[in-house]
């Protein structure tokens, strides 16, 4: 399998510690897959044997990274064919993205001579975190069910530091110059994997509009695409970057819906929507629980902006919830349960909202007031989730006093948007796909 290979051989390992090389040999060292190192000016690197070449490994190799200098990848590309190596993610620079077309070309004539398929060039190598991390990014990001795709490998590190402590990965997929494999070939490959809840993309150009159309309606998971190069100067220098040529925008933006994917403008939103579907899934008929009256209205606001569904709370319902909230909350949704809202009175609300079948998921706005037992909430709502199996966000706001139950939510499923407009956002993608 082209994202999860039983064997992996680093063609340029080397000990020299500021290099590519050795960052893949140093990210390689966990992988639970077969790593052997290539490289002829050593006979071993970090106690690990080295082979001048692919072809002297005595085993069977399926997929190869390569980050040896340009001019040399061809010829190494042929030793990967003649072993029968399936997938090779080239790393090295300097093909098209330098004007260097005709070198990539060649790479392509190689690979298809001899069966094999290219990641890259350009690209950052291959992430399958809790799996084998063949890449030169500083970290692994933990696993999950995000499928990232990306053709900038520089961002894909920046994302993988961001994530670290805030959502998961299946696998990353840095695409590069795209000579043969592209953006379309994996969301294929990340929507027939097991561990893929959602895909993610970062994405400058793709080669063939419609087969991506076909491709993304034909998926069974959700797409999210942030789309890069909407203006002139964005397009040209998408050329430099990729050696591709970003087409007109609006036809992107019409592919997109066409297809179903969802279109999103920063990275942030790209995660913030990925992590909701991988989470959660759709929100729908939900009803907000703040102990801040500011937050109900920010609420009520973004979620009209939006077009996030606000159910209307019924008079058996408010009878009920009369019994145990104090006289002044609001009685209406957003529901403010007054600032000195403790974790019971936000499970009485909680636990009489979720029981109604009318309601179908629930927004949970915490603020650190000096009574708020914020990780005792986050522990009842944590039970309703449990107890009522009906989507839960949340919205713990603030800093330190906030931290470990931000981690709790996360542990246990739920996740969590620090600012409020960024969840009704993200909310409302999941209403329905490509909406």
């Amino acid at each position: 399998m082209i994202i999860e290979p039983r064997s992996v051989a680093i063609i340029g390992a080397s000990n020299d510690r500021d290099s590519v090389g050795y960052a893949l040999v140093k990210n390689t060292m966990s992988a639970r897959c077969d790593v052997f190192l290539v490289n002829p000016n050593h006979e071993e690197i970090e106690g690990k044997k080295c082979y001048p070449s692919v072809k002297d490994i005595p085993y069977e190799v399926e997929a190869a990274i390569i980050a040896v200098p340009a001019k040399v990848v061809p010829d190494v590309l042929k030793e990967c064919g003649e072993k029968k190596v399936k997938y090779v993610y080239i790393i090295s620079a300097g093909f098209a993205e330098a004007g260097n077309v005709d070198l990539q070309d060649k790479l392509v004539s190689i690979a298809n001579r001899y069966g094999v398929k290219i990641v890259g060039p350009n690209c950052l190598g291959l992430m399958r975190p809790g799996y084998v991390n063949a890449t030169f990014a500083p970290y692994e990001p933990k696993s999950g069910g995000i499928g990232f795709i990306s053709q900038s490998g520089a961002l894909v590190d920046a994302m993988v530091d961001m994530a670290k402590e805030s959502y998961g990965f299946s696998a990353i997929v840095s695409v590069g110059n795209s000579a043969m494999l592209d953006i379309t070939d994996f969301i294929e490959v990340l929507d027939q994997d097991e561990k893929t809840k959602v895909i993610a993309i970062y994405m400058e150009s793709i080669k063939d509009g419609r087969e991506f159309i076909n491709v993304v309606k034909k998926a069974k998971k959700p797409v999210v695409v942030l789309k890069s190069g909407k203006s002139e100067r964005g397009a040209k220098t998408a050329l430099t970057h990729t050696g591709k040529l970003a087409t007109d925008y609006s036809v992107y933006r019409g592919a997109f819906r066409q297809a179903g994917a969802i279109e999103v403008n920063t990275f942030t939103e790209l995660f913030s929507v990925s992590v909701l579907m991988e989470l959660v899934g759709e929100v729908d008929d939900m009803v907000v629980v703040t102990n801040a009256g500011g937050g109900a209205v920010l609420a009520s606001d973004y979620a009209e902006k939006y077009g996030v569904d606000l159910v209307d709370l019924r008079k058996e319902t408010i009878r009920r919830l009369d019994k145990v909230l104090p006289e002044h909350y609001s009685r209406q949704n957003p529901l403010d349960i007054i600032g000195d809202a403790t974790s019971e009175r936000y499970w009485k609300a909680l636990d009489i909202l979720m029981k109604e079948k009318y309601v179908k998921s629930a927004f949970v706005i915490v603020t650190p007031q000096l009574m708020t037992d914020v990780d005792n909430i986050a522990m009842v709502v944590a039970k309703i989730k449990q107890k009522y199996k009906k989507p839960i966000v949340c919205s713990f706001i603030g800093g330190s006093r906030v931290k470990n139950a931000i981690h709790y939510l996360r542990e246990h499923g739920i996740p969590n948007f620090r600012e409020i407009e960024d969840a009704m956002f993200a909310i409302s993608k999941t209403k329905k796909k490509g909406e």
